[in-house]
């Protein structure tokens, strides 16, 4: 029952109250994934968090796009992601799992394609869930220690997970920012460009599904952007598809595994989707 109302919630679409409001710069100092409790609230999955992990790990220059040491079925070239440093010692615990899954997959060559870690999630369907779900689950815990989150005694004495205002807030602010990544109007109003800011925009356009559409509409804002940063057109493209794959196969192998114990008396459906940064900081807001 649970995993049936983990696919639910995965489905619904979280609405906007702040549709004409403005937030004009990350509403978070650490890394992203520190607040995903809030970005999963707003419907990020599998797809979006891993998506920005790939992002993350160019910018490090921890891995790069290369050629894949396989064509299509249709003899188009692929990419591959190429990892230039395996060491993960300044990796948080929570990071450092999804990035080991990551650097397993791809085997000794050091390079992956989708194909890869689709049959590592086909055999290490748990462990790839477990790392998953610990982003949101380590981030519940954090933004309870910060105050952003508390613990309320709800009906029958269940205990249940409620915003704090400063959590209300620091939520609001990112539907706000969402909104102004996708009003390009005002991202033409920015007077200056900074690439490390303009390359945090763009982990977290990522987080909100709309990767693709902000990139090209920075290039356009600021073709110089393009020449200063490692997120070329091809790391933005493949680490969309990519995680679509990777989310993609993670659901399929769930939903194998749920028919299978059910048809053996084991139980019922699983959810498919998954978890994904600290907080604070930024500038600018206000409406429009």
């Amino acid at each position: 029952f649970a995993g049936i109302l983990g696919i639910v919630k995965r489905m619904r679409k979280p609405k906007n109250k702040y549709r004409w409001e403005y937030y004009q710069d990350v509403p978070n100092e650490g890394p992203f994934y520190d607040i995903a409790y809030f970005l999963d609230d707003m419907g990020a999955s599998d797809r979006e968090f891993l998506s920005a992990f790939f992002l993350k790990w160019v910018m490090e220059e921890r891995i790069r796009t290369t050629e894949a040491a396989k064509k299509t079925l249709f003899g188009k070239e692929q990419k591959a992601f190429e990892i230039l440093k395996i060491d993960s010692d300044e990796m948080s615990k929570v990071e450092k799992k999804i990035w080991k899954m990551f650097a397993k997959a791809a085997g000794e060559d050091q390079k992956l394609d989708p194909k890869e870690f689709n049959r590592y999630v086909r055999s290490n369907a748990s462990t790839y869930r477990q790392n998953m779900d610990a982003l949101v689950a380590n981030s519940e815990v954090l933004m309870k220690r910060e105050n952003y989150l508390t613990t309320k005694s709800g009906f029958l004495g269940i205990s249940k997970t409620k915003m704090t205002e400063t959590g209300e807030m620091l939520e609001g602010n990112l539907y706000r920012f969402k909104n102004y990544l996708k009003d390009y109007s005002l991202l033409s109003e920015r007077e200056s460009m900074n690439v490390h800011i303009w390359d945090q925009f763009m982990i977290y356009a990522a987080t909100f599904g709309i990767l693709e559409e902000v990139y090209k509409e920075f290039s356009k804002l600021y073709p110089e952007y393009r020449e200063v940063t490692h997120l070329s057109p091809d790391v933005i493209f493949y680490s969309n598809y990519y995680s679509t794959q990777i989310a993609h196969a993670a659901a399929r192998q769930a939903q194998m595994d749920s028919f299978a114990r059910a048809s053996s008396g084991g139980g019922g459906f699983s959810s498919f989707g998954g978890g994904g940064g600290s907080f604070g900081g930024g500038s600018g807001g206000g409406s429009r």
